[in-house]
């Protein structure tokens, strides 16, 4: 569950992001694009091109927001997100793009790492972690990070795990 804050001007810096830290290079991010957007870019290895989109929430309010990355064969890739109040579970913002070209290589790079509230949404982190390279404004109450698909059920259902519910503050 994501929360974002009035008291910032930092934008376009990563919330969270999956990353190589010898390289830099980025398999996905999910950043802040203004005060209220929420964006989420899939980047493409060598020989193809990014997919990006976002959405608007308000800040404040906590929100359970559910992103989905993923490469299609070898003639687009895919990035999608929604966000549900954490109060009443209302859909409050959706995005879906799939305008990005899948690399020409087979897969992201080895030893990736998961940063939280570091690197620049364009998909770049570093070993320094220069005060220039931290986000602020946004609270994250808890993570979770899955690979495959979810179920519909999951879809209809967002507050709903095996262990039961976990509605939000």
């Amino acid at each position: 569950r994501i929360k974002l804050s009035d008291e910032t001007h930092v934008v376009n810096k990563n919330i969270v992001t999956l990353a190589n830290p010898v390289s830099g290079v980025s398999s996905f991010s999910i950043y802040r694009t203004t005060t209220t957007g929420l964006g989420a870019t899939f980047h493409s290895q060598a020989g193809g091109s990014d997919v990006s989109a976002s959405m608007t929430v308000a800040t404040g309010r906590w929100y359970l927001c559910m992103f989905h990355f993923r490469r299609y064969n070898t003639v687009s890739s895919q990035v999608m997100g929604k966000a549900y109040d954490s109060i009443t579970g209302v859909e409050v913002a959706s995005f879906s793009d799939s305008t990005g070209t899948p690399s020409t290589t087979t897969a992201p790079p080895q030893q990736m790492n998961l940063y939280i509230g570091v690197g620049e949404a364009s998909g770049g982190v570093n070993p320094d972690f220069k005060l220039s390279d931290f986000g602020d404004g946004v609270e994250i109450a808890d993570i979770m990070i899955t690979r495959g698909v979810p179920t519909p059920h999951a879809a209809d259902n967002p507050f709903w795990t095996a262990g039961g519910n976990f509605w939000g503050p």
